[in-house]
């Protein structure tokens, strides 16, 4: 009987325990403003598109590639919290207090605009990194040409 009452008793506090660290991952996503770094990541592929054929619409590539902006939007959001694993319960308790704080709040606030301003330099670097290593490839492969 005993043993029963304990098997019991730690399903329920395991269940009680997933919930929630599950509700904590949850207020972290809402408090870090994750949908709108989702939605940046999202915005910054479909603008992508556009410069590839600029003849053809931001809303064209919106209404076609609907079902991969839904796909793209929800494996962000499983990154997201799948990234929050590296946190103890502990450390997920301090960080909500941290960020329910109105200092938390307003740097919570700038990492989106950090965010942005990181994928506004990315736009500028990719292309200049890419170049690099084509020219660096190019450069090896007439140098083992040679050999």
């Amino acid at each position: 009987m005993k043993l029963l009452l304990m098997v019991t008793l730690f399903m329920f506090s395991s269940s009680a325990f997933s919930i929630d660290r599950e509700a904590m991952v949850d207020e972290m996503m809402l408090l870090w403003h994750t949908n709108e770094k989702v939605e940046m990541r999202i915005d910054n592929f479909v603008s992508s598109l556009v410069e590839l054929d600029s003849s053809i619409g931001e809303a064209y590539y919106r209404e076609k590639y609907d079902p991969v902006i839904i796909l793209a939007r929800q494996m962000y959001e499983e990154a997201y919290k799948t990234s929050m694993s590296v946190y103890s319960d502990e450390e997920l308790h301090l960080l909500l207090g941290f960020y329910r704080t109105d200092i938390g709040k307003q740097l919570s606030r700038k990492s989106i605009d950090s965010l942005n301003e990181l994928s506004n330099e990315f736009v500028i670097l990719v292309p200049e990194v890419y170049e690099a290593f084509l020219r660096r490839a190019s450069e090896l492969n007439s140098k083992s040409s040679s050999d």
